[in-house]
């Protein structure tokens, strides 16, 4: 059965329009953003929004994020065969592709360190692991999610429709397909304290980002 929850809670809406109230110039560099083509999303949303909604349950604790330009050094606590390792990895996303039914981000992966507990018994298993290419790692998992649908030495491609709460969210399958129609996404890179999504419009494709999202309109006019 699918899940018909709305994406984001009451209480989620509240503590989101609470926080962008006690923040506004965040609003106004994002609405200045806009008229250039350009999404501008703050490090300090992302944080808020890390701190509020992503649920640390084993095996990840800690998240942490910071500017890496052009990309973003992230960093948690993981426990793996029992033991809590420190684990930082430094992303960028190199290509977004939307289409009707797929949100595609390809991340590309470098630099990562591992910390272990003294005396740990992973660090003589890490030692033979080559950090060099991170994507292998995915490998030490007993199945990944349907989401990521292709992993290679130093990169990941996710389909982040397919991210369960998002997959059976009726609001955003139909966000998305209008998107698609509208909007190509042509660079994400970070820059001193926020990711800056550069994006085109094409205005040919407004009719039918409106015929997907007013369906019922559509139908009477026939």
């Amino acid at each position: 059965m699918k899940n018909t929850s709305p994406l984001l809670s009451v209480e989620a809406l509240k503590r989101g329009i609470l926080y962008s109230w006690n923040h506004p110039h965040l609003l106004l560099m994002a609405l200045t953003q806009s008229f250039r083509q350009r999404l501008l999303i703050p490090l300090d949303s992302l944080r808020w929004l890390v701190k509020n909604f992503v649920k640390e349950t084993a095996p990840i604790k800690k998240i942490q994020l910071k500017a890496h330009r052009p990309g973003l050094r992230l960093g948690a606590d993981v426990e793996i065969m029992g033991e809590v390792l420190h684990v930082e990895i430094t992303v960028r996303i190199s290509k977004v592709k939307l289409e009707p039914k797929k949100c595609l981000l390809t991340i590309e992966m470098k630099d990562v360190t591992v910390d272990t507990p003294p005396q740990s018994a992973m660090a003589p298993m890490l030692d033979m692991v080559d950090l060099h290419k991170p994507g292998l790692l995915l490998e030490w998992l007993p199945s990944l999610p349907d989401y990521v649908v292709e992993t290679g030495e130093s990169h990941v491609t996710l389909d982040m429709a397919k991210i369960p709460f998002l997959q059976h969210s009726a609001w955003f399958q139909t966000a998305l397909a209008a998107l698609s129609q509208v909007i190509s996404i042509e660079e994400v890179r970070v820059g001193h304290q926020a990711i800056l999504v550069q994006w085109k419009f094409y205005k040919e494709g407004i009719f039918s980002a409106a015929r997907i999202l007013f369906p019922a309109a559509n139908r009477s006019k026939r």
